[in-house]
């Protein structure tokens, strides 16, 4: 796993790098369908970040009951992907 972390003050570009970064052939080659592209916001909300992952791979969406179940959910879907390369970014962290 690598994690990679991009950092400015507001209105720098960040979004825009990182939005190119993911629209280059060499990283949508790597990657293919597993790009994803979340916007996390100033209230971080764990069932809503791994439903739109569960959305982006067009999977059946199970209901998320508690932050575990969500967590343990994601789990189950990421293992299914297997050994495919992933590309997770989150975007407005704060």
């Amino acid at each position: 796993m690598q994690v990679i972390v991009v950092s400015a003050p507001g209105g720098a570009g960040k979004t825009t790098l990182v939005k190119k970064l993911c629209a280059d052939n060499e990283i949508k080659d790597k990657f293919r369908e597993n790009i994803f592209f979340v916007n996390v916001s100033k209230t971080p909300d764990v069932k809503l970040i791994v439903q739109r992952i569960f959305q982006h791979k067009k999977c059946e969406m199970p209901t998320f009951q508690t932050e575990e179940t969500t967590i343990n959910d994601l789990e189950r879907l990421l293992k299914s992907i297997g050994q495919k390369a992933i590309l997770l970014v989150l975007d407005d962290v704060c």
